[in-house]
Formats: structure tokens, C-alpha cells, sequence
């Protein structure tokens, strides 16, 4: 989402679709310039330029790039609808048809089923039954990928009561200033789970 980070990186993303979208071989060097700065300034967690660097890899024949870029995209968002389309489109260039297919197993069904299905109750034509499982498919990856940025989130940080103490924690109640020290502490080593600190 773009506009979560400012509307000057909207602006250079914007900037380098327009690049990218035109045949010059000279601008793209100015939108792979672009690109590389937002992913700089910005991290891979927001895959946006990263897809979009990925894209102009593909559209340079530089496809062992672009593929290395697609799976940043997908070990952050293993749901990125451009990112799972782009990887099963390197992978055929690449002649690497099984891991295209397999590719292709996650991207988002269509919405109507083929005719090999048995009718459903929409109108306009048989409802995809694999959309749904996409869809839980996709919530399990989100939530794992959840659980594994908090997990390396709690490592960076370290244990809580280590990045919140706040010096001595004297046993001493008999003064106002003695019950108020490390009170933060405290109630962070009352949490043996360590979640406290979130």
C-alpha cells in the first residue's frame, strides 16, 4: 500500500510504472534507479517496488534476477496476486515447467468453474469451489508469515524485561519513589510468556 508510506514514495512508484511501461531501454534504467531507492529507503517489506523491480527484470530478459526478486515478494506476501503471476511467467521463459506449474497451483482460481464441474446455485455459471480453499489457503500463509515477522520481531528486540528495565528494582516499599521503581519491569517478569512487552 502506498499511500501508508507518503505520497512521495506514491509519486516515484507512480514515476516508475510510467517508465516502465514505455519500450525506451533508457528509461528503464532511470525506473530500475527509482526502484532500488524505494527498496533502500523503504525495506522489501513493502513488496510494491519489489514486484515492480521484478516486473522490469522480466520485461530486460534478466529472468534469474526477476525470479529471485518474486520469491522476496512471495516469502513476505505468499498471496501477491503480480508476484504469483510473474514467477509462473519467468519459470516458462526459464523453461522450468514444473516449478511453473507449481507456481500456478497457488495463484487465485478463476471465478467460474470449468464445465467438468457439477452445477452450483450462481446463474451466470458453476461458482469455482477452489477459490474458497484458495482463499483459506492463503489466510494460513498470512498467518504464518504473522507468526514468523513477531517471532524474528521478539529476536531483534531481545527479552522485555531487558529492553525495559529501568534500573534498580529494590525490594524496599517503605518510601513512595522506592514503590514506583521498576514497576514496568516487574509486571513484565510477571508475564513468563514474554508477550507482555506487545
Amino acid at each position: 500500500v502506498s499511500w501508508a508510506r507518503g505520497s512521495d514514495a506514491r509519486a516515484e512508484l507512480e514515476q516508475a510504472d510510467q517508465l516502465m511501461s514505455s519500450a525506451n531501454p533508457f528509461l528503464w534504467a532511470q525506473c530500475e534507479a527509482i526502484l532500488t531507492n524505494l527498496i533502500k529507503e523503504y525495506g522489501v517489506y513493502w513488496v510494491e517496488p519489489v514486484n515492480r523491480l521484478a516486473t522490469l527484470y522480466f520485461l530486460q530478459g534478466r529472468f534469474e534476477q526477476s525470479l529471485k526478486l518474486c520469491k522476496v515478494v512471495l516469502e513476505i506476501k505468499p498471496w501477491h496476486f503480480g508476484a504469483l503471476s510473474g514467477i509462473v511467467m519467468v519459470c516458462i521463459k526459464m523453461n522450468r515447467r514444473d516449478e511453473a506449474r507449481r507456481w500456478a497451483d497457488r495463484r487465485l482460481p478463476t471465478m467460474v468453474a470449468n464445465s467438468s464441474f457439477p452445477p452450483f446455485e450462481n446463474k451466470a455459471g458453476p461458482t469455482n469451489p477452489r477459490r474458497a480453499d484458495w482463499v483459506e489457503r492463503s489466510v494460513i500463509d498470512a498467518n504464518a508469515a504473522l507468526l514468523k515477522a513477531e517471532k524474528q520481531t521478539k529476536k531483534s528486540f531481545g527479552k522485555p524485561e531487558d529492553y525495559y528495565s529501568t534500573g534498580s528494582t529494590s525490594t524496599s516499599t517503605s518510601s513512595s519513589e522506592n514503590k514506583n521503581e521498576g514497576l514496568g519491569n516487574s509486571l513484565i517478569k510477571d508475564d513468563e510468556s514474554g508477550d507482555s512487552w506487545q
